[in-house]
């Protein structure tokens, strides 16, 4: 659910400053990573990110609600996940290169459990930069579930230095009859 507050937007220009317990931080550094690479830095001087407990515990795992205003951003969870979801909806919000974003109120719940992605590196590798962007793209999209698919018959595509013969002989397909 989405409502517009006004047709007014907070300016990010300045950054933004955050004080939480380090156990709620830890859990958002990845999003608020996200809002520094569109160049919203953490500052004394930028519009305050409060952190808190929503009033209700019937919502689903990673809901959450988020409010823009002209004095702060708010976003109100129950779990670790809500408030990570919270930012990242923030960070999607933002108008590049203006660094705006619209006062809202969002109310919003995972409609599905799972929200997974297969990445099959058995048969078609991938470098660990390529998996570390589809990490993030994951997490900006909300998804939570990973299939790593590492192995697929012998295409065993890991090497595993004590474990040289996993790679050694699982690394190539065997098309003798013998072997």
């Amino acid at each position: 659910q989405v409502e517009r507050l006004s047709n007014a937007s907070v300016d990010l220009s300045r950054g933004y400053r955050i004080s939480v317990k380090d156990e709620i931080l830890f859990s958002v550094t990845a999003a608020l990573e996200r809002l520094n690479s569109f160049g919203v830095k953490e500052s004394p001087q930028g519009i305050e990110i409060k952190l808190g407990k929503l009033s209700t515990n019937v919502l689903a795992a990673g809901a959450y609600q988020l409010s823009v205003t002209s004095d702060h951003i708010e976003v109100l969870a129950n779990d670790h996940s809500g408030w990570f979801y919270g930012i990242q909806s923030l960070a999607a919000m933002v108008k590049l290169p203006q660094l705006k974003v619209p006062h809202v109120k969002i109310t919003d719940a995972p409609r599905f459990e799972f929200r997974g992605l297969l990445l099959d590196v058995a048969r078609n590798f991938r470098s660990q930069s390529f998996v570390l962007k589809v990490l993030d793209q994951m997490a900006a999209y909300k998804m939570n579930k990973l299939h790593f698919h590492l192995a697929d018959d012998e295409g065993w595509r890991l090497q595993i230095p004590d474990l040289p013969e996993l790679t050694e002989v699982g690394g190539f397909r065997c098309f003798d009859p013998q072997e």
